[in-house]
């Protein structure tokens, strides 16, 4: 009886997770503010840095992200427990581990756009190295870029620095604000050689052109390294799917004809 109503509160409850976590209302707001000892305020930070990187596709804020981790968690221990018709070690390891999944969301959404700013960062240094060395100042030369480039991740957050730098914000401070939001380091790399030639007065020409051979010789050796990851990577469906059904192919008839004596 104990575990039956146990079962059900705990379903109840992640019901109303799940309800306040869709809200504006944030469940974590108070509590956190009392269990600051625990470190929850630089969790809350982290979180909130990872989404940010991320481009926040949900628009979960960071106590949004807690709460839908506790939703997870709450609703794999109640669908353990109804199917085992107990409450069990098994439960208990279902909510620690539903608890991961909006983490391992998160991750995949922040690998995702990671990747689509390195695919398409060449290509826009290239455009910068041609359109500064034709002429063009840095707000010039990001706006012609900004017109060629397609729409994507990249295109976004160079979108935002010329949007802040057009409210007012420095040169400096907008770029030093993108490379803390975004946290790529090809990215950051190229944004810390933009400051120190703006601090330093050396041209931009130079190192762009030079920040574009290192990304090329980057991505070179990463293609190396993935190539040669290959055929270890090809050993797992070979020798699990592919060998077993050449040696049924080869050595079933003859097997077969052993069986039924044949020979």
């Amino acid at each position: 009886m104990f575990e039956e109503i146990f079962i059900l509160s705990s379903s109840f409850i992640a019901i109303v997770l799940f309800v306040l976590s869709l809200s504006k209302i944030s469940m974590l707001n108070a509590i956190s503010h009392k269990l600051s000892k625990l470190r929850i305020g630089n969790y809350r930070e982290n979180v909130g840095r990872q989404l940010t990187s991320s481009g926040n596709p949900a628009r979960l804020t960071p106590d949004k992200f807690i709460s839908l981790r506790l939703l997870c968690a709450l609703t794999f221990f109640s669908i353990t427990s109804v199917f085992f018709k107990k409450v069990c070690a098994s439960s208990v390891i279902a909510g620690f581990l539903g608890s991961f999944l909006p983490c391992v969301w998160l991750r995949e959404k922040l690998a995702q756009r990671h990747f689509a700013i390195k695919k398409q960062l060449t290509y826009f240094l290239d455009l910068f190295v041609l359109s500064v060395e034709a002429g063009l100042d840095f707000i010039s030369a990001l706006n012609c870029i900004l017109r060629k480039v397609g729409k994507g991740a990249l295109h976004e957050e160079f979108s935002l620095l010329l949007h802040e730098i057009r409210m007012g914000k420095t040169r400096k401070t907008a770029m030093e604000d993108m490379r803390s939001r975004v946290n790529l380091p090809e990215l950051s790399s190229l944004i810390t050689s933009l400051i120190q030639a703006d601090m330093f007065g050396v041209g931009l020409g130079k190192i762009l052109r030079v920040q574009s051979d290192e990304l090329r010789r980057k991505q070179a050796e990463m293609a190396e390294k993935l190539a040669m990851q290959a055929p270890v990577k090809l050993l797992i469906p070979l020798i699990g799917f592919i060998f077993p059904a050449v040696f049924i192919v080869l050595l079933g008839p003859i097997l077969l004809k052993l069986l039924t004596g044949g020979f």
